[in-house]
């Protein structure tokens, strides 16, 4: 076997030039292979030279065990064997110089766009969604912006569509988070048009936490920070798509719906992937503006996602709550008792504080509509201990009336109760 390996190693020219081209080949096929279901590029890289080494390996050996004996004579290396042996040499020069982002950038691509074939995501799309794009962020790869819309407009239509949540919140948050570390370095007027958002997003939370009603001075100058951060965004569109979302938040506290649906459409136009704050304002906006089943079904899965959600930091830290509250109103409009409830019972945790005494109200009347007037009267009395006002009293005094006339108590519980809604400006 050592004559004929000396023959393979120093005489026989094709046979070696094949091994190599065949081995280099298998190595760099392997490799892509990897990457295109998400590894690494270092792993794909080790793995195509493990593979790349077994192979020439593998076929010397081969040639050891079949090729006939020959007697060591001086290599003849003909003219055609060495432009052949040059040009193998260089595509594997080639292949380990191409720029490796480039190539993972278009597999991750490929990905996307094959995971989000139609309006709406299967069933193990979100999960592979949310691989491919922490992968995107951790190899710091560039996705083109028409990939990523079409990404964001298949998990916003899944929420709508798709009964169980669970899969939909990380892939919603790793797009978020890929967004938000690829907006590039502002120009010395964005820098100023950051410090106008982030003044209008304090200026929403001093508006919106701690307090028994939106304290509206506080939510209008937080619009004008917003405005003078759009006019200095001078064409940066992740700023200037911040700013309009932070604005549209700003405009839900004040009850002006109509333009906070403006604005997140016009931030959705500028290509932002920040999914939190888009399904949570279109949720709200849908909410608060129709009686429509559909509509309001569209508004549940909208909300259900947001409450899911990371906190979008540029809105008020209370956003989980304004969902999770209006998303019980919305189950209830729904004549969904059951989800009501639940949502009532999460929201006691997360709501501010001026929608406390509605979801006691909404607790009540969801218990009563299912027949379960002992947990509505405990509700109706821990109700009443904590609030301790006019208001509270009369509420308990009618759940307490509600055996005696079920019809009449729930008219008059509805026409006092206060709805779910963002809108309680500060006397």
């Amino acid at each position: 076997m050592i004559p004929k390996l000396q023959y393979f190693l120093t005489i026989d020219d094709a046979a070696r030039q094949r091994s190599t081209l065949i081995s280099a080949a298998a190595g760099f096929l392997s490799g892509m292979l990897l990457q295109w279901y998400g590894n690494p590029f270092d792993v794909s890289a080790y793995f195509s030279v493990a593979v790349a080494s077994g192979v020439f390996t593998l076929r010397t050996l081969l040639y050891c065990r079949t090729a006939k004996a020959r007697l060591l004579t001086e290599p003849v290396v003909e003219r055609r064997r060495v432009l052949r042996f040059a040009a193998v040499a260089a595509a594997v020069f080639l292949l380990s110089v191409l720029p490796a982002r480039r190539v993972e950038a278009g597999v991750l691509d490929r990905r996307l766009r094959a995971l989000t074939p139609g309006p709406s995501l299967t069933p193990d799309a979100p999960e592979k969604i949310t691989d491919t794009m922490e992968l995107a962020q951790r190899w710091g790869v560039s996705i083109p912006s028409t990939t990523l819309v079409r990404v964001r407009d298949a998990i916003k239509a899944s929420a709508v569509s798709t009964p169980n949540l669970d899969a939909l919140p990380p892939a919603a948050n790793a797009l978020t988070e890929y967004g938000r570390s690829i907006a590039p370095l502002p120009t010395p007027r964005g820098v100023e048009a950051l410090a106008e958002v982030s003044l209008g997003s304090q200026l929403m939370r001093d508006a919106a936490i701690a307090h028994p009603a939106v304290d509206t001075n506080a939510a209008k100058a937080a619009v004008a920070a917003y405005s003078r951060a759009i006019q200095l965004s001078n064409g940066d569109r992740t700023i200037q798509s911040r700013a309009l979302l932070g604005r549209a938040s700003t405009y839900t506290l004040l009850g002006r719906f109509d333009d906070a649906y403006s604005d997140a459409k016009s931030a959705e136009a500028l290509d932002s992937t920040d999914l939190p704050a888009l399904v949570l304002i279109e949720g709200l906006t849908l909410a608060t503006h129709t009686t429509q089943p559909s509509d309001l079904k569209q508004a549940a899965g909208l909300l259900a996602l947001a409450e899911k959600m990371q906190a979008p930091p540029d809105l008020a830290s209370d956003s989980k709550g304004m969902a999770v509250t209006t998303l019980a109103e919305v189950y209830y409009d729904l004549g969904n008792y059951n989800e009501s409830r639940a949502a009532a019972l999460r929201g006691l945790a997360l709501a501010p504080p001026l929608m406390i005494n509605a979801l006691y109200q909404l607790l009540s009347v969801s218990f009563l509509r299912s027949g379960e007037y002992e947990e509505a009267l405990r509700v109706a009395k821990e109700y009443s201990a904590k609030a301790g006002d006019s208001r509270s009293a009369e509420w308990l005094q009618l759940v307490s009336n509600y055996p005696t006339a079920p019809q009449a108590s729930l008219d008059l519980l509805e026409g006092i109760r206060q709805p779910l809604r963002l809108t309680f400006p500060r006397s």
